[in-house]
């Protein structure tokens, strides 16, 4: 139940900035700090996974990053639609970004 609320809190709380960062027009250097935050994150998971007596931090930075992963998504398709204009590229792109870590999780099963 206490995973619900996290998710939960952590998805309001992201929602009311991106509406507070679009309000103020600082809605690129919201997406800019909010995916080098994802990029950080990713990598101390990456860091905390390698060391023994740090992986009880490990099942928090993954599920931070699971939750964050799809809005850093939509956050990237936004700051490319802003450099490309072909809406054929970002389509590809949306696709590439959202069913990557399913092909990445099915790779992972049969092997």
């Amino acid at each position: 139940m206490m995973r619900f609320y996290f998710h939960f809190i952590i998805h309001v709380f992201l929602s009311i900035l991106l509406i507070f960062s679009w309000k103020y027009n600082l809605l690129i250097l919201f997406c800019v700090i909010l995916l080098l935050f994802y990029g950080f994150l990713f990598f101390a998971m990456l860091f905390v996974n390698q060391i023994y007596f740090l992986r009880k931090f490990d099942d928090f930075l993954e599920e931070i990053t699971t939750i964050y992963y799809f809005f850093c998504n939509l956050l990237m398709l936004f700051l490319m639609s802003k450099i490309v204009n072909n809406l054929f590229f970002l389509f590809f792109l949306a696709l590439l970004l959202n069913l990557g870590p399913l092909f990445i999780s099915l790779i992972k099963i049969m092997y």
